[in-house]
């Protein structure tokens, strides 16, 4: 069954970004994110993919607009969050979505994700524009907790009613 992600990077007060960049750029977790990513469905913002530049390689790319005049090379522009599920849909079982940014389309779809995968690290920015949404225990359940460096720490949380295949 297709599972749907958020998956992101925080400092201690959960900010993610300031001016649209990433508040940490840290090999452990851009490995991370990487391994967990490739092959699989990014949908982002349209902020987040400029703020990246390019297409992420090696996996499917859909970057939420409303601009109907957006259409950078390769990638899948959606209108709605919407319209980029029914894309997902195509791929049936073959690809896991994560969610990967930015702050409104983590609040947007939070609540409706099968997960979330949260790189906490230590540190506390000094410079925060960007949060991610605070995450509902009624909802999500903390499965388990992976140390990457005794700074940086990944927390994996699945719904409470998530179903099993």
């Amino acid at each position: 069954m297709q599972q749907i992600r958020l998956i992101a990077a925080v400092d201690q007060n959960y900010g993610i970004g300031y001016k649209n960049n990433l508040l940490f750029k840290k090999p452990e977790d851009l490995k991370m994110f990487k391994h967990i990513t490739l092959g699989q469905i990014v949908i982002m913002g349209r902020k987040t993919f400029e703020s990246i530049g390019k297409p992420l390689p090696d996996r499917i790319n859909i970057v939420l607009s409303s601009d109907k005049s957006y259409a950078p090379q390769g990638v899948c522009v959606a209108s709605s969050m919407i319209q980029a599920i029914d894309y997902c849909s195509g791929f049936k079982n073959e690809r896991d979505v994560y969610i990967i940014g930015g702050g409104s389309l983590y609040a947007e779809t939070i609540n409706k994700s099968d997960g979330i995968i949260l790189t906490e690290f230590r540190e506390k920015a000094t410079q925060v524009d960007t949060y991610f949404p605070s995450i509902n225990e009624k909802i999500f359940k903390l499965e388990k907790i992976l140390y990457l460096t005794p700074e940086i720490k990944v927390k994996y949380y699945i719904r409470h009613d998530r179903r099993t295949v």
